[in-house]
């Protein structure tokens, strides 16, 4: 993720279990009940942490301008 306006940037990578039947291959996930949410609150926890963090360098964002 990248804010230009507030001179941020991050990147999260994580893994959740959205298959609540335990039947594998059955194309029946819960992405949009469980898994989008998920990573939507915690983009947003991060994306709020970083906003209120000291920082003593800014990074140089041009290259994704």
């Amino acid at each position: 993720m990248v804010d230009f306006k507030n001179q941020l940037e991050f990147m999260v990578a994580a893994t959740i279990h959205v298959n609540d039947n335990r039947i594998y291959n059955d194309g029946v996930y819960e992405y949009e009940e469980k898994g989008f949410p998920f990573f939507k609150n915690l983009g947003w926890l991060f994306y709020n942490y970083e906003l209120k963090r000291n920082r003593n360098f800014l990074p140089d964002l041009s290259k994704f301008e």
